[in-house]
């Protein structure tokens, strides 16, 4: 009696079956890699660098000066807003958390912080935004007063991306 059922429900299971099985005569096409571009490359600069100056090592207590440097790299529409965050035990004492800059001519601005240092492990980071119409670039930086170097994720350097016109 097994031995009759058993073709019954093999035929009922291929009946059942949702997708028609794939024909043999078809093969998938080998991957191959397109040849490189032979047209002129350009190198895309960021539209500014953003960096910090201030003391590398600060007491509990003290209170310090820190430069915000942004240095243009060519022109462009907009306004850059600048935004210091404090980290646990710094206080700003002179400057101001969010503030809009337009170089206008200039090549360089600078804004200066004033910060009273209750904890030197404590890190002060200020980030530059601009963005517009279909474009946009952000440099963030962090200072640290204890002597060790705070550092930001790895990110492209001007002239460091390459793009096909």
């Amino acid at each position: 009696m097994r031995v009759r059922f058993a073709p019954v429900l093999l035929s009922v299971a291929a009946c059942a079956s949702p997708t028609p099985p794939a024909p043999a005569a078809q093969e998938a096409a080998p991957v191959t890699r397109a040849p490189p571009p032979t047209h002129a490359r350009e190198s895309i600069r960021a539209p500014f660098v953003l960096r910090l100056e201030g003391p590398p090592v600060a007491k509990p207590g003290e209170i310090v000066d820190v430069a915000a440097v942004l240095t243009r790299h060519g022109r462009f529409p907009g306004a850059i807003v600048l935004e210091a965050r404090l980290g646990e035990g710094i206080e700003l004492v002179d400057g101001e958390r969010e503030d809009k800059v337009e170089f206008g001519e200039a090549e360089e601005i600078v804004r200066r912080y004033r910060l009273q240092i209750s904890d030197p492990g404590a890190k002060f980071e200020v980030s530059a935004t601009l963005s517009g119409d279909g474009y946009g670039a952000t440099a963030r930086k962090r200072l640290a007063f204890d002597g060790s170097v705070a550092k930001t994720r790895d990110r492209p350097r001007p002239g460091g991306l390459v793009q096909p016109r």
